[in-house]
């Protein structure tokens, strides 16, 4: 909206990134987001895209050949149109060329607490492709697409791989704390830890209702703080709620350091 351009978002759930933010935060982002022009409509998927009827007069890429995107259909029947579509659906691992090796493939590659394939010798997964046991929350092997992780896990899954390379014993893993942020109209949230998976949310600071005036969600899972997210808040107060999740510790065992 701010180069001018008409914005509608299609959210799938119930409000803006509402899995790993909660209802409250989720819903303060829409009115932000409504404030600033753009029109939202929630709780629908895309089922279609659609494109415009090739009309001889070489309405499309490559002289007609591949016709323009004109906008999308709803599970509803709503359509929307645009003339671009961005989409942000997530990821699905990419295992079909490591299938027939006997391996857990079922999401992901499944891996140890030292990113060890599981059912292979001297092999390691890193990034959001391993499914590896999540320490810090004790929900078991789990994938975390999360931009840190690449980075994350290669610092646990490198010394894992050389020790068994050199027949050593591999050192304790670290247990790895998930992080991820996103800009809106020059405001930042950030979030550490697993907000998704919290069974409890508080406010911690400021007015989740208001994300643009500064605000901080804790989110605890059976008792224990695994996350806390933040919106238009400065660095040092970013930091602490970081410190705090870290501070919580993990389940499998407080000898368990963070990346």
């Amino acid at each position: 909206t701010a180069l001018g351009c008409s914005v509608t978002l299609i959210e799938g759930s119930g409000g803006p990134m509402e899995r790993p933010l909660g209802t409250r935060l989720s819903r303060g982002v829409r009115r932000f987001l409504q404030d600033k022009g753009i029109r939202t409509i929630a709780g629908q998927r895309v089922v279609e895209f659609l494109s415009e009827t090739e009309d001889g007069a070489g309405n499309g890429y490559d002289g007609g050949t591949h016709l323009r995107c004109a906008g999308v259909r709803l599970a509803d029947g709503t359509e929307v149109s645009a003339d671009v579509v961005i989409e942000a659906v997530g990821s699905q691992p990419n295992t079909g060329w490591l299938a027939g090796n006997g391996l857990d493939l079922s999401d992901g590659v499944l891996c140890d607490a030292s990113l060890r394939v599981v059912g292979a010798v001297n092999t390691v997964a890193v990034g959001d492709i391993a499914r590896y046991p999540d320490a810090r929350t004790g929900t078991g092997p789990r994938r975390v697409e999360h931009w840190a992780t690449p980075a994350d896990t290669a610092k646990i899954a490198a010394p894992a791989l050389l020790a068994g390379l050199n027949g050593s014993e591999a050192p304790e893993p670290a247990a790895p704390l998930p992080s991820f942020w996103t800009d809106i109209f020059k405001i930042r949230i950030q979030g550490v830890g697993s907000p998704a998976l919290a069974d409890r949310i508080e406010v911690l600071e400021g007015d989740p209702d208001r994300p643009e005036d500064g605000a901080a969600l804790g989110y605890w899972r059976a008792g224990r703080l695994v996350g806390a997210v933040t919106s238009a808040l400065p660095a040092d107060r970013q930091l602490h709620y970081r410190k705090l999740v870290t501070d919580a510790g993990i389940v499998a065992g407080p000898q368990l350091a963070a990346v």
